[in-house]
């Protein structure tokens, strides 16, 4: 049972990403804010996940590691749309710090 909601929750992870991927290069600023909000929450739902198998700690410590990167993600595609290169580049350098 836990595989197959673990499962389903990395799967919600691909379809929230791509969705945000997609509102953050073309649909308006408001979409994006709530695909986000959405996509962060999924991080959270995913983190909440595991609680039960390795305690509150560890579940907020993966939540806390998937939804950095996301953010800076956010940041690195204002950044670029605004036509902002050098904070496209100082963000980008922290993206891949994350990873």
């Amino acid at each position: 049972m836990f595989e197959n909601e673990f499962r389903k929750l990395w799967i919600d992870h691909v379809l929230w990403t791509s969705n945000y991927i997609t509102s953050a290069t073309t649909a308006g600023a408001e979409h994006q804010k709530q695909v986000l909000a959405r996509l962060l929450k999924n991080q959270e739902d995913i983190g909440n996940s595991i609680k039960p198998y390795y305690g509150e700690a560890a579940g907020a410590n993966l939540t806390g590691l998937l939804k950095e990167p996301i953010v800076i993600a956010g940041d690195i595609a204002e950044a670029a749309k605004r036509g902002q290169g050098a904070k496209v580049n100082l963000l980008n350098k922290e993206w891949f710090r994350n990873g």
